[in-house]
């Protein structure tokens, strides 16, 4: 499998944007006008309440930044390579930006609450909703595959069990 350059990673995360808030539209669900999907120079993708932007951290090889990012990334997640990162943030993307979609909707539907874990929890189950019927059984497997690797390594280095680390 080719690995997606960062360019490739942020024109397939507008892709998924554009898809995510057309499907919203059919179902009659409103949005601010103000949403917009921006880069990030951050270590892990976020929602901007104050820009209302869905910012993507992802990695760039050409920049001492993006190569930091991925020395981290790997190590926090446990991958052998760069590659397997850059594998990951592809397998998730579509997710990820339905994750921070969901803030998004509950801020401008003005039921965000200050509970962390719920809103989440929340995020979570919008974006499996909207992501998952787009996800092949190829890319699935390879997600689960390298998300059970992820679960692992996070609950050994917080020293947590795995259902600590997988309730999120």
């Amino acid at each position: 499998m080719t690995v997606k350059p960062h360019s490739d990673l942020f024109s397939l995360g507008e892709h998924y944007f554009r898809t995510a808030l057309a499907q919203l539209q059919q179902h009659g669900i409103e949005f601010s006008h103000k949403l917009h999907l921006s880069a990030a120079d951050d270590l892990l993708c976020y929602y901007d309440l104050e820009q209302q932007a869905i910012s993507l951290a992802l990695p760039d090889r050409e920049t001492a930044q993006g190569r930091l990012q991925l020395v981290l990334l790997r190590s926090l997640f446990g991958c052998d390579h760069n590659d397997e990162v850059i594998e990951l943030l592809r397998l998730t993307l579509d997710w990820l930006i339905a994750h921070e979609l969901a803030h998004h909707l509950r801020q401008h539907h003005g039921v965000l609450t200050a509970n962390v874990w719920q809103e989440e929890q929340i995020a979570n189950e919008l974006a499996l909703a909207l992501s998952k019927p787009r996800v092949s059984l190829a890319d699935r497997a390879r997600a689960h595959h390298l998300l059970q690797r992820v679960t692992a390594n996070l609950a050994k280095r917080l020293e947590a069990d795995n259902s600590a680390v997988n309730s999120y």
